[in-house]
């Protein structure tokens, strides 16, 4: 996930900030898990993450389509970790970009956290532990 500019993903990672402790509560009814804050200052990048498997068998969806809606925010619950754009970034006038690689199904899964790290020390996306 990413803005075109440094500053204009600063001020929406700013914006999530200024959210953060509200979404993050636990008495809260439409509590929200995001991502949490790093050392990243310059970079257009917002989230780097990972998602492995096929398809969700809920209902069919591919776990990149199903992690897509975690992120945006239609996911109901809440208890999930993602970028939950819907419940802090309204009102912010940015495009934000979407890039996704998918890889064939590897056997041994670990990999895909190494080119998690990997992206995140490249790319030092404003938000994430990585």
């Amino acid at each position: 996930f990413s803005c075109a500019t440094n500053d204009e993903a600063k001020a929406l990672v700013k914006k999530l900030d200024a959210k953060r402790s509200q979404l993050l509560n636990t008495g809260n009814e439409h509590r929200r898990v995001v991502p949490p804050e790093n050392s990243n200052k310059d970079s257009k990048v917002i989230y780097v993450g990972v998602r492995q498997k096929g398809h969700r068998q809920s209902d069919g969806l591919t776990n990149i389509a199903g992690r897509m809606i975690q992120h945006l925010g239609y996911y109901k619950p809440g208890s999930t970790g993602a970028l939950q754009l819907l419940h802090w970034a309204e009102g912010y006038d940015c495009k934000i970009t979407i890039n996704v690689l998918e890889l064939p199904e590897p056997k041994e899964t670990q990999y895909l956290y190494i080119l998690e790290k990997l992206f995140a020390i490249e790319l030092k996306p404003l938000c994430g532990k990585h």
